[in-house]
Formats: structure tokens, sequence, C-alpha cells
């Protein structure tokens, strides 16, 4: 399973007169790691027509905000349920 890394702002350099655009080396890892999963997954002709599609995020919660209230009024109780999952 691939754990989710943040969208970085891509990076710039200077190549004689233009400059280049490039991804910081953890996104372009994760990139390239979903591109092989994709691939290796479905081998099969490309899908036409509609399409629907249901994606499950699971995220880690970050302890410390346990500590006091948030904004989504998260407890300890809520966090060890959803740490289950």
């Amino acid at each position: 399973m691939l754990m989710p890394v943040q969208q970085q702002r891509p990076r710039a350099t200077r190549y004689g007169r233009s400059i280049r655009l490039y991804d910081p080396k953890a996104v372009k890892q994760f990139k390239q790691a979903v591109a092989e999963e994709a691939m290796l997954t479905y081998r099969h002709q490309p899908l036409s027509g509609s399409l629907a599609v249901t994606l499950v995020f699971i995220d880690r919660y970050n302890k410390a905000c346990l500590r006091s209230k948030n904004s989504a009024g998260l407890t300890a109780d809520t966090y060890r349920s959803l740490s289950q999952i």
C-alpha cells in the first residue's frame, strides 16, 4: 500500500536561456510508484464510456490534535475507533 505524499510546488532551474521545472524527489518517486502500480494492476484495453469511481482515503490523525478538542470534534475514543478500520 502506498502512503500519500504531499504535492509540493515544482522546482525551477535555469537551463541555458530557459527555465526547466521539475518535481521534488519524493513527489517524483511517488508518481512513478503510482504509475507502476496502475500498470501492474490494470492490463486490459482502455475503458470507454461513462465511469464511476469510489475512493476511500484513510488518514492517520495527529495524536497532538486529540489532546484538545479540534474543529472536527475528534476525541481519543473517536481516534481509537478510526484506527481500527
